[in-house]
């Protein structure tokens, strides 16, 4: 006479693979299907129009950050940078960082500053006459400061400036996939 043991829960037989393994398979990949059907994509995935294969990319001198996150945002999306003949011209007229008071304590001192950040831009279509018109995006933030923690407030500031510059050169490819 052979005894068998209870099967303990989430054990499995030989021959037998987990419970409701497949069924978690299933669900992923329906899921899969019906995300891509409706038109789902990852941010920063779309692809950018056919005019924008190959952009010279023209950026002040004073701003090698902002042209390094643009390089990389444009080439993510496919797009060949480089000057060469017959490539549309995507323009950066001016980035501005501005800072504003927002609040003041009881104490007349100020409590909460608000950054703000603009790129004006124009693309300019290979083999286009008309002039190119000038476009531009602008990013909000707001922070409160302590003069008790000025050096922690300054680079909280920088973080935010380098995120602030980060999110206007996603708006900006948005804009040109459009």
């Amino acid at each position: 006479m052979r005894h068998s043991l209870p099967e303990l829960p989430g054990t499995t037989r030989p021959g037998r693979g987990r419970p409701g393994r497949s069924a978690g398979l299933l669900g992923i990949a329906l899921l899969a299907l019906l995300l891509s059907a409706c038109g789902f994509q990852l941010r920063g995935s779309q692809p950018l129009p056919a005019a924008l294969v190959a952009v010279d990319l023209q950026v002040p001198p004073g701003e090698p950050d902002l042209q390094r996150d643009l390089r990389r945002a444009l080439e993510a999306r496919g797009t060949r940078v480089a000057e060469e003949a017959g490539a549309s011209t995507l323009r950066i007229l001016g980035a501005r960082y501005d800072r504003r008071i927002l609040s003041i304590g009881p104490d007349g001192k100020v409590r909460e500053y608000e950054l703000r950040y603009e790129v004006r831009f124009a693309l300019q279509p290979a083999g286009a006459e008309e002039r190119a018109p000038v476009r531009s995006v602008t990013v909000l933030r707001d922070y409160s400061y302590s003069e008790l923690r000025v050096l922690g407030k300054d680079e909280e500031r920088d973080l935010l400036r380098t995120e602030m510059r980060r999110e206007a050169v996603n708006r900006i490819v948005n804009q040109l996939s459009h």
